[in-house]
């Protein structure tokens, strides 16, 4: 799913899912920490980065905030730090070394 993740939570619980792919919380608008409450680590998460906007515009600033808040509030457990939904042609590799190397940091 990349849209209307919140709305859909009670019935993804019950749908008993392994992992919800596509965590935005850019363009989704998805609450980090809301999500983490609700799901209290039912299934795993990816995503957490938003591509287009995030890597593919934002400073190495926005990137570093973006990666640093997915990881220190969807982790550590049951999440994988992703770019929602893909890394397009256009994204500057400068921009995805930052968020590798913001992975790292954290």
């Amino acid at each position: 799913m990349t849209t209307g993740i919140m709305p859909m939570l009670p019935m993804l619980k019950e749908a008993n899912i392994d992992l919800l792919y596509f965590v935005d919380p850019v363009q989704d608008k998805v609450d980090l920490k809301i999500l983490k409450q609700r799901l209290g680590g039912q299934f795993a998460l990816a995503g957490g980065v938003n591509s287009s906007i995030t890597l593919g515009k934002g400073s190495p600033e926005e990137i570093c905030r973006a990666v640093h808040t997915a990881v220190e509030t969807l982790g550590p457990t049951n999440f994988i730090l992703s770019p929602v939904d893909a890394l397009f042609p256009d994204t500057p590799w400068e921009n995805v070394k930052i968020m590798i190397d913001a992975w790292r940091e954290v």
